[in-house]
């Protein structure tokens, strides 16, 4: 903490090196010190780096605080101070309490002047990462279209995987922070695609703010990976993360939910990390009050489900998380998702209950769930529009009758045949990702049959998912190499096994005339 201080002063020496630089017109140089000054900036919000400028000016000129005398610290009364008489009072308290007018400072003009510089004069690392901190700044500031557009444009994620490892370490923090910043601003799907990605498993890994002990691990990557962890005070709370994921996640798991408890179907499933946290948690034999994260949460998904929207606003609002939020971000996503509960309970009491009724007021569900007249109709009207209810407004407008359909046998043959495919995905899902690792699922993977024989498919299953994972890492993929006997396969530098193209010819000859032969066998019995 004691050089953390000194932050500032590194800061004012690196732009005079700049300076010196480009009097040289030493380009390349000066792009260099560049990028070391825009990594001093982007992961600092206005408010936090004027309260350092200031606290840099107040030690230059008055040094450290606690070398001040106690006279001056306290409140002095000028009207009765005297200043010739030094017996009586300190001569430290004629002056006051010191301070100083912090400068003006246009941060987000100062990065945007430092990052077309490096574009222009730097090498791809340092374009690189000055449009990852470019895009980690308007993020922190809830801008977060333009952070979106500037991170699209570059097309980042395309080459990523080929980057070094703290430039993956950065883009992970990039596009946590994108996610936040969506969540922020209340576009709850755009944060869930967004953290969905890093937080499925390893967050602390893939932000660099812990390792994980792995027996595969020597000690010299143990070291390197202690070398790359990031400072405490430029760490992502992953309280905080872990909150606005799972509220994600909630917010738009709950007319699935709903809708499964009410058909006994889920067709879709948009976070399967919240089902199996929801799913242990209702296997649970005595569920006391939620005292973590996690557990408010998914009190909260009960609470809604149950009907009592109220309750679940207590649980989720009542989070101390939301305090981390710089300004006044905290009470604001507060007013955000208060609203939001509010719509997806209705929704999902009508997606539950609507066959218990005939005709339904509309200002009783107004009164029901606290919100206005239109808010009600719109998400009725919604609802109907996407058939999830069978329902029609009365013409006076404040009646909503409800018929009920009873699914014909086609349509229940359709559902389930929809179920079987979508556990047929997920298998299929879960056995590429023990080849390659995207999906998340390799995490659980605990035993692997280590005679297990690779093949060159792998090489092409990777080049597919190039590119989409920003946690990937190139140590993930395996490493075809080809000679002359046969193809070996070596995964983080370890040969896992030798497949030999004559053995594989001659298995192939000998199915297919297998194929042959029973074809033939058919044919003739007919």
């Amino acid at each position: 903490m004691a050089r953390l201080a000194n932050e500032a002063n590194l800061v004012e020496l690196q732009e005079r090196i700049l300076t010196f630089f480009r009097k040289l017109r030493d380009n390349k140089s000066a792009a260099s010190v560049a990028l070391l000054i825009v990594e001093h900036i982007y992961y600092k919000h206005d408010s936090h780096a004027k309260a350092v400028i200031q606290a840099h000016n107040f030690s230059k000129k008055w040094g450290t605080y606690s070398d001040l005398h106690p006279a001056c610290k306290g409140r002095s009364d000028f009207s009765i101070v005297d200043y010739g008489n030094s017996a009586q009072f300190h001569p430290g308290s004629f002056v006051g309490q010191p301070s100083v007018n912090a400068p003006i400072v246009d941060f987000n003009s100062r990065l945007e002047e430092l990052c077309g510089f490096i574009f222009e004069h730097g090498d791809e690392r340092s374009k690189t990462r000055a449009l990852l901190s470019s895009v980690y700044y308007h993020a922190l500031h809830d801008k977060y279209y333009r952070a979106r557009d500037l991170f699209l444009i570059s097309h980042v994620q395309d080459f990523i995987d080929k980057a070094d490892i703290r430039t993956q370490i950065l883009y992970n923090r990039t596009v946590v922070t994108l996610g936040l910043c969506a969540f922020r601003l209340g576009l709850f799907a755009k944060a869930h695609d967004c953290l969905s990605i890093i937080c499925s498993g390893r967050t602390k890994e893939l932000l660099a703010q812990g390792s994980i002990r792995s027996p595969d691990k020597d000690l010299e990557q143990e070291k390197q990976e202690r070398r790359r962890q990031m400072p405490y005070h430029m760490h992502i709370n992953p309280e905080l993360l872990e909150c606005c994921h799972l509220t994600c996640a909630m917010i738009l798991e709950l007319p699935h939910l709903a809708r499964s408890m009410a058909n006994g179907s889920s067709l879709a499933v948009v976070s399967r990390q919240l089902r199996k946290h929801l799913a242990i948690y209702n296997k649970q034999p005595f569920v006391g009050p939620p005292e973590t994260t996690r557990e408010h949460v998914l009190a909260a998904t009960k609470a809604v489900l149950s009907g009592d929207w109220r309750k679940a606003c207590q649980y989720l609002l009542d989070l101390e998380v939301w305090n981390l939020i710089p300004g006044e971000g905290g009470q604001q996503v507060k007013n955000l998702l208060r609203v939001r509960v509010q719509e997806e309970a209705i929704r999902c009491y009508l997606l539950l209950n609507s066959d218990s009724y005939e005709s339904l007021d509309l200002i009783t569900l107004c009164q029901m769930f606290d919100l206005e007249q239109t808010q009600v109709r719109k998400i009725i009207c919604h609802m109907i529009f996407n058939k999830e209810i069978s329902a029609s407004w009365e013409n006076s407008g404040t009646i909503l009758n409800v018929y009920k359909v009873e699914p014909s046998s086609l349509q229940t043959t359709a559902v389930s045949v929809s179920d079987k495919l979508s556990q047929l995905l997920e298998s299929n899902e879960r056995i590429v990702d023990s080849l390659v690792g995207v999906y998340g699922y390799k995490d659980d993977w605990n035993v692997r049959d280590a005679k297990k024989q690779w093949n060159t498919s792998s090489e092409n299953a990777g080049s597919r998912m190039k590119g989409r994972h920003p946690g990937w890492k190139t140590s993930h993929r395996p490493v075809v190499q080809k000679g002359q006997k046969g193809t070996r396969v070596v995964r983080n530098n370890k040969t896992d096994g030798t497949v030999s193209s004559n053995n594989r010819n001659a298995w192939t000859q000998k199915h297919r005339k297998h194929s042959e032969g029973t074809i033939n066998q058919d044919v003739n019995k007919k």
